[in-house]
């Protein structure tokens, strides 16, 4: 079982629906069949995003992420989201694997309008069962210089924790091993998830996520 497969039986045990498990089945099918195409021996067309993982390992990592922002996107269908509407807002809502994109443009993933007002959103995740996240630097920057909202969703403790854009750089600026090596350094912001004012925090992704979104507005 790959990261992938494990993401997908993860983020299956969030609702109990049958509607909400074929929605993640097809999600997790397609993103499967992509990775199949792709070609551990890449060099020059994946120079963009050089650090220790393999293209292989780079792209489960990209379709893991796309199947949490499936999971925020399938909440906008049910009806405490009804006065909140969604809408995609970057590269990959048409979700091809690019081996040959040359940058990386860190645009949010999505806008959320409410009563005429519209914000911009990033949604990243955590699977592994650890005290801390990463937010990397130059996408904290970016979220913040475009006052973007960040939504990090914690799977392992099913509880999410929302970022106004002042929030995002406020961690510890630390070098993320997972990502560096010897010559690549990858550096970001580490949250302890402990710390973590409780206001900040939200436990219900149905009933108690969209007041939250929603108290964003005000």
């Amino acid at each position: 079982m790959n990261k992938l497969d494990k993401a997908y039986k993860q983020l299956t045990t969030l609702s109990n629906t049958t509607e909400y498990h074929h929605y993640m089945h097809d999600k997790y099918f397609a993103y499967k069949q992509q990775l199949k195409t792709i070609n551990n021996q890449l060099d020059k067309e994946m120079a963009h995003i050089q650090d220790n993982r393999t293209p292989e390992q780079h792209f489960m990592d990209i379709c893991r992420g796309w199947l949490v922002e499936d999971v925020f996107a399938y909440l906008f269908s049910l009806p405490p989201y009804k006065d909140l509407t969604l809408t995609f807002d970057n590269h990959d809502q048409d979700r091809i694997i690019r081996v040959m994109r040359r940058e990386i443009t860190a645009a949010p993933d999505f806008k959320v309008t409410y009563k005429n007002i519209t914000v911009k959103v990033e949604v990243q995740s955590l699977f592994a069962d650890i005290p801390y996240f990463h937010i990397k630097e130059h996408k904290a920057k970016k979220l913040t210089n475009n006052n973007s909202y960040l939504i990090q969703f914690n799977i392992p403790h099913r509880h999410i924790v929302v970022f106004e854009p002042h929030q995002v750089a406020l961690g510890t600026l630390k070098l993320i091993e997972d990502f560096s090596t010897d010559t690549i350094k990858k550096y970001g912001y580490r949250y302890d998830i402990d710390t973590l004012p409780a206001d900040m925090k939200v436990y219900n992704f149905v009933d108690d996520l969209p007041k939250k979104i929603i108290s964003l507005f005000s």
